[in-house]
């Protein structure tokens, strides 16, 4: 604890010159807030031989706080016998909320915003504390670039069919700001944009009525196409593409379309029930790659076919998102190009996600013989349930390049049936690095690495195993394999 002696009406300025710990706040995995880790403690300045000066103490000073999710703030005054604090946001509701008992909660939009804790026993106590959430700030009012989808007849109400609506601001070429409703817009066909789309911060929710999963995408909820501009943006947004979990005609209804796009990124979401994917990433009906994706700060939920697909892409950013799903159809994030000849996928980052999944994981496939080489695949720090955390399966075309690195695999759900494994991959031209993991299966499975040319590191990763598990390295010429802790399952290295 630190103890600041100040002028009241200097608080900010001299916290920011003493340096106190209000920077260097990494971003955080959802659900979780990353603090200076500091409390500071205001004292009001006193004259000698005064009684014992009040004081204000806050923990923490600043915070990164993910959108949509809350962090406790703790105050007390002493030197009162009045200890209480109230709360308050100095941006107002824009700037999320607070309870009575300091639980803070952040809005769906981008910024910094600063709560302010005020001394109930002397109300000229106060100290502010600023909160970063990550993300694109919304716009500012009366931006003419923005176009508010309620001045083009949008009603928001849960019965009206606010297609045309939609679609009629989007012809205007313009970013669409989504104001918040008490119920729901209702869509009932595809929305193609030019440029961004934002809620307005209290993550407004647009449902998918009559989606059938078919081919034809016309129950896509948005879809942007050859957008090459310096950046669009899909954040704030309560996407339901409402499949009903047990429909299995299509699977092309989904939430956002991204095609043969570049400079695209999808934060702050959350997305659920797509009767195909969440987040689809490719050209599609374009001749070429999507470039410089990011998928940040998203709830990926139930989907059909994944929550994240990459179709054909370069460069592509996946972090910090949640996923939670039930269906086994193909898996959660599917790095899979058309088997056209022409598709590829290269350059895919996929760091700090969380799994509570069926099925698997992460995947990276192709169809033996009709797609070119992939590759450089990385894979860290991310951590859950599922019954394959990575699969490169046999019988596809090549993969070159994967790493998985400080990744934490927890197994399968306890519901769940079947196998436990971490990484599957079976033929490869070589560079598959998987090192400093933690294997946590709860029941029988295995891992494999097989028939990989050069280049194979199985280094420094712990399994603790329960039941029947192997790990087993073959046919990997040269492979480097040390300082891995095989606990209470069997291993068979035979390069």
């Amino acid at each position: 604890m630190q103890t600041i002696r100040f002028r009241r009406l200097a608080v900010l300025g001299t916290v920011a010159l003493l340096g106190i710990a209000f920077s260097g706040c990494n971003s955080s995995s959802p659900g979780h807030a990353t603090t200076a880790g500091t409390t500071v403690t205001v004292t009001e300045p006193q004259a000698s031989g005064a009684s014992p000066s009040s004081s204000l103490t806050i923990a923490p000073a600043s915070a990164v706080v993910i959108a949509g999710r809350s962090l406790q703030l703790t105050a007390a005054a002493a030197g009162s016998s009045d200890t209480a604090v109230t709360w308050s946001i100095q941006e107002g509701a824009a700037g999320g909320s607070i309870s009575s008992s300091g639980l803070y909660t952040a809005p769906h939009a981008g910024g910094t915003f600063h709560v302010v804790a005020t001394s109930h026993a002397d109300p000229s106590q106060t100290f502010v504390v600023p909160l970063t959430v990550p993300g694109t700030p919304l716009p500012a009012a009366g931006d003419p670039n923005w176009v508010k989808v309620t001045d083009y007849g949008a009603k928001g109400d849960g019965v009206t069919d606010d297609t045309a609506a939609f679609q009629a601001a989007a012809a205007t070429g313009k970013n669409l700001l989504v104001p918040g409703t008490a119920a729901h817009y209702r869509i009932s066909g595809r929305i193609i944009v030019r440029g961004s789309v934002m809620g307005d911060g209290s993550l407004p929710e647009i449902r998918m009525y009559g989606a059938d999963g078919g081919r034809d995408n016309q129950h896509v909820i948005f879809e942007i196409d050859q957008y090459s501009g310096p950046g669009a943006v899909f954040a704030g947004l309560h996407l339901n593409g409402q499949w009903d979990g047990v429909s299995t005609a299509g699977e092309w209804s989904h939430c956002i379309q991204i095609q043969s796009s570049r400079n695209v990124t999808v934060e702050n979401n959350w997305l659920e029930r797509a009767y195909g994917d969440c987040v689809l990433v490719g050209g599609e009906n374009f001749p070429t790659a999507s470039q410089n994706i990011v998928i940040q700060y998203n709830r990926l939920e139930n989907s059909y076919r994944c929550t994240i697909a990459i179709v054909y892409a370069q460069n592509v950013s996946i972090h910090d998102n949640s996923h939670v799903r039930s269906s086994t159809y193909v898996a959660t994030i599917d790095i899979e190009p058309n088997p056209n000849g022409t598709d590829t996928d290269w350059d895919v980052g996929i760091s700090n996600e969380t799994f509570d999944v069926e099925g698997i994981a992460i995947q990276c496939y192709t169809f033996g013989g009709q797609s070119p080489q992939s590759g450089r695949v990385t894979i860290q720090g991310c951590s859950g349930r599922a019954n394959w955390f990575f699969m490169k399966p046999a019988g596809t075309s090549d993969w070159t390049g994967i790493t998985l690195n400080n990744n934490t695999y927890q197994g399968r759900r306890s519901t769940s049936t079947g196998t436990n494994s971490f990484v599957w991959v079976d033929t490869s031209s070589g560079n598959v690095v998987v090192t400093n993991n933690t294997v946590q299966p709860n029941g029988s499975g295995a891992d494999l690495l097989q028939n990989i040319s050069t280049g194979v590191q199985l280094v420094n990763n712990t399994w603790q195993g329960v039941g029947s598990y192997t790990v087993t390295v073959a046919n990997a010429p040269s492979a480097q394999v040390s300082g891995n802790q095989f606990n209470g399952i069997k291993s068979s290295i035979s390069p």
